[in-house]
């Protein structure tokens, strides 16, 4: 492979994958979130998800939670390191279900645009 094939590809975006209960509440916090937002899990977990949410961020969402329990939440917003920068980012949300149908927790999958 020549150099200047390895500069034609494209650069991968970090992946961050953060689930919450069912009240926004963080219980999982991926590797590709601590690059991301800049935070660790063990900072993070337990506490809202609002957290890395804009104020914008956080008027959408109950928005948000409610597309996503009805079948998907997909669009951008602009979201909030740990240091305080913001940056714009492509977010999916999607929630998972018992038995009855009730929202047990959501999955939101993020990537810096």
């Amino acid at each position: 492979m020549t150099t200047n094939t390895l500069q034609e590809v494209p650069a991968v975006p970090v992946l961050s994958i953060i689930v919450t209960d069912a009240g926004g509440k963080i219980t999982s916090f991926s590797e590709g979130a601590e690059k991301l937002f800049g935070w660790k899990a063990s900072e993070v977990v337990g506490k809202s998800v609002a957290t890395m949410h804009t104020e914008q961020g956080v008027k959408e969402f109950g928005k948000i939670l409610g597309d996503a329990a009805n079948g998907r939440y997909e669009g951008s917003l602009a979201f909030k390191k740990k240091n305080g920068q913001t940056f714009q980012a492509h977010l999916q949300v999607l929630a998972t279900k018992d038995k009855t149908g009730k929202v047990n927790s959501y999955i939101g999958i993020t990537y810096q645009i």
